[in-house]
């Protein structure tokens, strides 16, 4: 081996070590904040009880010819690890831990009902429950053309997508409600809260002066 490339072996020994530092750091920084980050999350989790279950898989079906349905959650529980109470529609009081903070949440849904819905299409309708009343509506199994029912065909890209659209999205927010509902298979329901659609909180100052002060090394060829 000739001297140079032992230099050269060994300066590229060197960069290797100092990556790894900054690969350690940097795994810590975001340990700590992800650490941090779930300590402060809160928690929501949605089950849709048998009679409502039952209720809306009665009326599922996989025609690809059909139009989305809207219901509204007449009855559902709320429950958290130290407390539950059951909401009817009038009724939507969040709940809070001792502290005053609020707590992780399991939403039951035990009852719904079917609501009239307008300009409704295989892609979208118009339809609005009660002010505080949760809303349920489905996506229907199939991808279509454009938003008349006879130009879609059952699977495709769009098919069973439980995914709230924008729109979906929107609506929750200005709604105020609790949490919304897709169903887009026969047993297939998929909660979606506010929360999820808010902008994420600002890292505490101390873990982000961590973050902004790991040095960044660029390795020479």
């Amino acid at each position: 081996m000739r001297y140079a490339d032992a230099t050269l072996g060994f300066r590229r020994t060197i960069d290797r070590m100092r990556h790894a530092a900054v690969r350690v750091v940097m795994l810590g920084v975001g340990v700590a904040l992800a650490t941090s980050s779930l300590g402060a999350q809160v928690m929501r989790y949605g089950v849709v009880m048998d009679a409502a279950r039952n209720a809306l898989a009665a009326e599922w079906t996989d025609e690809p010819a059909q139009v989305e349905r809207a219901y509204c959650v007449t009855q559902w529980w709320t429950a958290t690890s130290r407390n539950a109470r059951v909401h009817a529609s009038n009724d939507s009081a969040g709940v809070q831990k001792s502290d005053g903070r609020e707590a992780d949440t399991v939403f039951r849904v035990i009852q719904i009902k079917p609501v009239e819905t307008t300009d409704a299409t295989p892609n979208g309708a118009t339809f609005a429950c009660p002010p505080g009343v949760p809303e349920v509506h489905t996506h229907p199994p199939a991808t279509c053309y454009s938003d008349r029912a006879d130009q879609c065909y059952a699977g495709g890209a769009d098919a069973y997508s439980c995914q709230p659209s924008r729109e979906d999205a929107r609506k929750l927010l200005e709604r105020g409600d609790a949490f919304a509902i897709v169903q887009c298979d026969r047993h297939a329901f998929v909660f979606y809260y506010p929360s999820q659609f808010a902008p994420p909180p600002a890292p505490r100052p101390e873990l982000a002066d961590a973050r902004a002060g790991v040095p960044w090394i660029v390795a020479k060829p």
